[in-house]
């Protein structure tokens, strides 16, 4: 007996949001925070975004990458990698990786050889804005859409202070990216207490 295709996608489905899920595919779709850049310093950190394991550092010449966070030789974690002033070194044999995920060196291999220049690793494209890095995961890499105009303002006190154009009153936010998630949230969904 063969089994139908789903055409639609169900509530049961919104939890999923690993690649190939309508969820995760629709997510993908848009630019999300994945940190802050006061976080970013000279230690990889390990993220998971959307199911994936993830590793996003700063180079030595100031470039954010976000990376899969694990060696395409090994499998080793390159959360534990080396910074270096071009990209990230596998602590395991020492594979060194750009923030587009190409392969610079391989150190066991001869100097003839061309081997590392065939090794592309999972990398996505990030951006910086208002202290916060947002990287895109959807299907063209290559070519992303515009990152949305958000203006990162401080006020008096030095806290930072998110507003967001969406063509009605704008939005303003204090404190944490989740407050600021959270309130984005409830003010979009309407949602009322039900009464006794």
């Amino acid at each position: 007996m063969k089994t139908q295709a789903r055409s639609k996608a169900s509530f049961a489905d919104l939890p999923h949001v690993g690649r190939g899920t309508p969820a995760g595919d629709w997510f993908r779709r848009y630019w999300l925070v994945v940190g802050t850049t006061c976080d970013l310093r000279d230690i990889p950190q390990a993220v998971k975004v959307l199911g994936e394991e993830l590793v996003l550092f700063r180079d030595g010449e100031g470039q954010i990458g976000l990376i899969g966070a694990h060696c395409p030789h090994r499998g080793a974690s390159l959360e534990y990698g080396d910074i270096e002033g071009e990209g990230i070194r596998c602590p395991y044999h020492g594979w060194l990786f750009n923030v587009r995920g190409r392969c610079l060196e391989m150190p066991a291999e001869p100097e003839d050889s061309k081997f590392a220049g065939k090794v592309n690793h999972l990398a996505y494209p990030v951006r910086e804005l208002g202290g916060l890095v947002f990287a895109y995961l959807g299907p063209d890499r290559d070519n992303p859409p515009p990152l949305p105009k958000y203006r990162a303002l401080a006020d008096e006190r030095g806290q930072r202070t998110f507003r967001f154009s969406t063509g009605r009153t704008p939005t303003t936010a204090r404190g944490g990216v989740g407050f600021l998630i959270s309130k984005i949230f409830r003010s979009s969904t309407r949602w009322k207490r039900p009464t006794a």
